[in-house]
């Protein structure tokens, strides 16, 4: 089998995979990846596989042009002496649209599910998983039928804005694995981050910890993860506020037990009023912040560490310092990885485009868990960007070299990785402010269309 025909198979090459599935090899790792609602069709040259690969080394590359990745694609298979295809996009692009978007949804919840499940126990708190969600927004060309599916902010002005789609994401804290996603539009009913929140609620489980932003800290969510068994630390929104007759117990100095009242029933959504407890005991931690540089100077982390002898005031505060580590990685997948702006011209193909990404995002993680595990580290102390840079080369690198030799170049080189280690910089302190001067050109305020005819017209 050639190596185009399996995007995965960088993993039957890492040692925490082999040792777990050391009997049965690849055939359990396409058992993990590919579900039973895997694409189906006739015997092609981009069949399914080769095109899911095809489109992870694209998302992967600088250029993410398609006849980029056909031209990569073309010199591969003259390397390996099989018949060539056309250099035209046609094939791949029509290629792209019959490959489901379930595969790939799946593929990436099972590398994110496996680098879990088989982790370093010495990288989790206190023994548990934490879990870590967040939201962000990319957008996309600006054509009718993304418009339809994903419309611009109201506020913009019809044909000078750009079609923009909510991504909702659960990410491991230990690993950086991305193990949950939901992709919404940014406007209408059940489109927040808090109804998309909702919808991912099945995916935490009793004795994991989950880390989040305010926007989520309210009485529905919070009684729900109470209720399951599921710890949480969230800060608490500044419209919740609590007299000092609902403090129940006073730990320390800004550290109570705080009794929470069931909100007035119009604020509660019908779906939500069933099961819903008059009240909850929440745990309200208060920290100032010291360190000058900081915008923030005050945190009020609601949680569900109601014992005091287990859980400090202190631990409380270090470990949501962590749910900054979230912000970091939506930052790799958008910036780093080029996810920010999309290229696709339809919604369908908009979502296997994002869930590319992510699937090669996990797939770089795999890498970064492999090399924490050979240096006895941690895997947010590997550089993402080294690793990013190191994969592509690895996967092209695998062409024609058989299992054990290419098993040793590829732990020599994730050795070296020690060597491009993050340093630890939490009180980091930059502004937020661009040096670089934007050239001098207008905003384009109107449609191109009316633009360029405004030209054509200036001309004659």
């Amino acid at each position: 089998m050639r190596i185009h025909h399996n995007p995965f198979s960088i993993l039957n090459h890492l040692e925490f995979y082999k040792k777990s599935n050391a009997a049965n090899g690849r055939r359990i790792l396409e058992k993990i990846l590919i579900t039973k609602d895997k694409p189906r069709g006739r015997k092609r040259l981009f069949d399914p596989m080769t095109t899911a690969w095809l489109f992870v080394m694209q998302t992967l590359d600088a250029d993410q042009s398609c006849r980029q990745v056909v031209s990569k694609f073309l010199v591969e298979l003259s390397e390996a002496g099989d018949k060539l295809c056309s250099l035209r996009t046609g094939a791949y692009c029509r290629a792209r649209k019959r490959l489901s978007e379930i595969f790939l949804r799946e593929a990436v919840r099972g590398v994110g599910s496996f680098l879990t499940k088989h982790q370093n126990p010495s990288w989790l708190w206190k023994g548990r998983e934490i879990k870590v969600i967040d939201g962000a927004v990319v957008s996309m060309p600006d054509t009718a039928a993304n418009q339809g599916e994903y419309p611009q902010y109201t506020h913009q002005k019809r044909g000078i804005g750009f079609p923009q789609a909510r991504l909702l994401v659960v990410f491991s804290l230990s690993t950086g694995a991305l193990l949950e996603g939901v992709i919404s539009r940014v406007l209408g009913k059940g489109a927040g981050e808090v109804s998309l929140f909702r919808t991912l609620r099945n995916t935490f489980k009793k004795g994991e910890v989950l880390l989040f932003d305010r926007i989520y800290t309210s009485f529905v969510d919070m009684s729900y993860l109470q209720k399951r068994g599921i710890d949480f630390a969230g800060t608490l929104h500044v419209s919740r506020h609590f007299c000092k007759r609902n403090i129940i117990e006073k730990f320390s100095k800004n550290d109570w037990l705080v009794c929470f009242h069931r909100p007035p029933q119009h604020e509660i959504r019908h779906e939500y009023k069933q099961g819903l407890p008059d009240v909850i005991i929440i745990r309200v931690t208060k920290i100032e912040i010291k360190q000058s540089g900081f915008r923030t100077r005050c945190l009020t982390i609601a949680n569900s560490f109601v014992d005091e002898s287990t859980t400090s005031r202190e631990e409380i505060a270090d470990l949501y310092r962590q749910r900054w580590n979230a912000e970091l990685d939506i930052r790799r997948i958008k910036s780093t990885m080029q996810m920010d702006v999309l290229r696709c011209k339809s919604p369908d193909m908009i979502r296997k485009e994002i869930w590319a990404h992510l699937l090669a995002y996990n797939l770089t993680c795999a890498v970064i868990n492999e090399a924490a595990e050979l240096n006895s580290q941690c895997p947010n102390q590997f550089s993402f960007k080294c690793a990013l840079q190191l994969y592509r080369p690895i996967i092209e690198m695998l062409l024609g070299l058989d299992d054990q030799k290419a098993t040793k170049i590829i732990k020599d080189l994730l050795l070296r990785m020690r060597t491009e280690k993050v340093a630890n910089r939490p009180d980091r302190i930059e502004p937020r402010a661009v040096k670089r001067r934007p050239k001098d050109y207008p905003r384009l305020m109107k449609p191109r269309r009316d633009a360029r005819e405004e030209l054509l017209k200036t001309v004659k």
